[in-house]
C-alpha cells in the first residue's frame, strides 16, 4: 500500500480528526528516505554494528515528557528508520529481498509516538491495528526506541500465548539493542513482557519493574518518571465481562500460630469472671513464650525477619495518617484490639456474640 492510499485509509478509519495529515506524511517521508538510506549501506553481518552506531547516536536519557517539535520532527524519524532497518536486516537473513515494516506499521509508530504533533511531548494514545496489520512489530519499534532514549519498558498482554511468541520473536531485536550504561553500570535497556491476568469478573494487572535483582539501582521517583506501560490487545477491557466491572483485591497474609493465639484468647476471656485489656494481654503473652505454644518458633521468624521499621497509612477520625511500625509493634496493637474487643462489657456494646 502506498503512502497515499494508507493516508487515505487513515482518514477513513479516523474521520479525519485526532492527528496531523501533514505532519504525519512528513514524518513519513523523512522515515522513508532514511530507511532506504540505511538499508543501502546495510548487510547481514553489519546487524550489530549498526545497532552500536544507533545507540551512540541516540542523546540520554531523553524522556519522551521533555520531546520537543523539533526532536519529533527531526530526530525521532531518523532513530526509527535505524531501528527499523536493523530490525530488516536481521529477519531478512535468508532471503533475497529485505522484509520491511509497511506504511501502517510505520504511520502507527509515529503517530503513537506524536510525530504529527506541534506540541512538546508525547500524549497518552489508544490505536487501533486490524488484523494481520502487524501490531507486535509496532509494538517492539516503539518499545526499542523508548527504551533507547532512557525509559524502562512494561509491555502487558492478557494472552499468554502472545506474550511467550513475541518475546521470542523479538528477543534477538532487543539483545542486539542492550547494553550497560557507562556512567553508574545499570541496565540501561529494559523491555520487559508480562501477562495481564483475567478473572470472570474483571482484568487486573501489576507492574513492579521486574526482580530488585534486575533494576537499575535508581531512587524510585526517577524510576517512576522514565517508566512506559505498553498494553497488547487492550480491548479486552471493553468486552461485557469487563467494562465497568470492579475488581476488589486483598492479600491474605498467614501467621504461624494465629490461631492458637485466637483460641487461647477465647478461653481466657471466658475463663476469668473479671478482667481487663492489660491482665489478658499479659496472660497471652505468657502463653506465647511458653511451650504451650506449638507453632512459637514459625511465629517468632515473624519477627525476625522484619525487625527494621516501615511506615502504614492508618485510618483515624480524621481520615488516614501515616504511622511508623515493625512486625512487633504492629502484631502488639492488633493483639491488643482483639482481646479489646472480647472484653464482655465491650462485647455488649458492639452486639458481639460469643
Amino acid at each position: 500500500m502506498s503512502l497515499a492510499e494508507a493516508l487515505q485509509k487513515y482518514a477513513e478509519l479516523n474521520d479525519g480528526a485526532g492527528y496531523d495529515e501533514g505532519l504525519l506524511k512528513q514524518a513519513y517521508e523523512r522515515y522513508s528516505d532514511q530507511f532506504e538510506a540505511y538499508m543501502a549501506e546495510h548487510d547481514q553481518d553489519k546487524a550489530a554494528a549498526n545497532a552500536k552506531q544507533v545507540r551512540g547516536s541516540v542523546t540520554k536519557p531523553n524522556l519522551f515528557k521533555t520531546w520537543t517539535a523539533q526532536f519529533k520532527r527531526e530526530k525521532l524519524s531518523k532513530i526509527l528508520a535505524r531501528v527499523a532497518a536493523v530490525w530488516s536486516v536481521m529477519v531478512s537473513e535468508d532471503v533475497s529481498e529485505f522484509f520491511k515494516p509497511h506504511c501502517f506499521q510505520v504511520l502507527c509508530v509515529l503517530q503513537l509516538l506524536g510525530s504529527d504533533s506541534d506540541l512538546s511531548g508525547v500524549s497518552k494514545q489508544l490505536a487501533q491495528v486490524l488484523m494481520g496489520q502487524g501490531k507486535s512489530l509496532v509494538l517492539a519499534l516503539i518499545a526499542t526506541i523508548l527504551a533507547l532514549t532512557g525509559h524502562e519498558i512494561q509491555l502487558v498482554c492478557y494472552n499468554e500465548y502472545l506474550v511467550k511468541r513475541d518475546a521470542k520473536d523479538f528477543a534477538d531485536l532487543y539483545e542486539l539493542f542492550d547494553h550497560d550504561h557507562e556512567a553508574d553500570g545499570a541496565l540501561f535497556f529494559k523491555v520487559s513482557r508480562s501477562v495481564l491476568r483475567t478473572t470472570s469478573a474483571a482484568a487486573w494487572l501489576v507492574v513492579v519493574g521486574g526482580p530488585a535483582s534486575e533494576r537499575p539501582n535508581k531512587p524510585k521517583a526517577k524510576v517512576q518518571d522514565n517508566s512506559v506501560l505498553l498494553v497488547d490487545e487492550d480491548d479486552v477491557f471493553f468486552t461485557k465481562d469487563y467494562y465497568e466491572s470492579q475488581y476488589c483485591p486483598i492479600m491474605s497474609t498467614h501467621v504461624h500460630g494465629e490461631d492458637e493465639i485466637q483460641e487461647e484468647i477465647w478461653y481466657v476471656v471466658n475463663d476469668l469472671s473479671k478482667h481487663d485489656v492489660q491482665r489478658v494481654t499479659t496472660r497471652i503473652q505468657t502463653v506465647m513464650s511458653s511451650s504451650m505454644f506449638k507453632q512459637g518458633n514459625l511465629f517468632s521468624v515473624l519477627f525476625l525477619n522484619k525487625r527494621e521499621a516501615y511506615d502504614l497509612l492508618v485510618e483515624s477520625d480524621n481520615g488516614y495518617v501515616r504511622k511508623t511500625y515493625t512486625n512487633k509493634s504492629l502484631f502488639a496493637e492488633h493483639l491488643n484490639l482483639i482481646i479489646f474487643l472480647w472484653e464482655p462489657t465491650t462485647r455488649e456494646v458492639l452486639n458481639i456474640s460469643s
